[in-house]
């Protein structure tokens, strides 16, 4: 038996909950992304706040540039609350998209037989 991607998402996702509740907790909540480039690290935030619902912010944040250090820190339990969000929905993409191709092959054998 093979655990499908849409359990590990789900599990994934169960589990940065878990740790978003505790995390939100601490004192420090920064986390950075080193490895990331400076564009990454903007679309991220773009993203997050579009995400989040924040569209003030949002649009104070794309006025910035890329490299600017606002974009340098994110809050970890935010950004493990968005995750979840973000692998619910591949987990649930996942699904829909074999159900079409279940339903594609379905038909193909049923009804275009050769």
């Amino acid at each position: 038996m093979t655990i499908s991607n849409k359990r590990l998402f789900q599990l994934a996702a169960q589990l940065l909950e878990l740790a978003s509740d505790r995390f939100s907790c601490h004192s420090c909540n920064d986390f950075k992304l080193p490895d990331w480039t400076p564009a990454e690290r903007r679309q991220l935030a773009l993203d997050f706040e579009e995400w989040n619902g924040d569209k003030e912010w949002l649009e104070q944040l794309q006025a910035l540039p890329e490299g600017d250090s606002e974009f340098d820190c994110f809050s970890d339990s935010s950004l493990m609350s968005y995750l979840v969000d973000k692998l619910n929905l591949i987990a649930k993409e996942e699904t829909e998209r074999r159900l079409a191709e279940m339903s594609t092959s379905n038909r193909r054998i049923y009804y275009d037989p050769k």
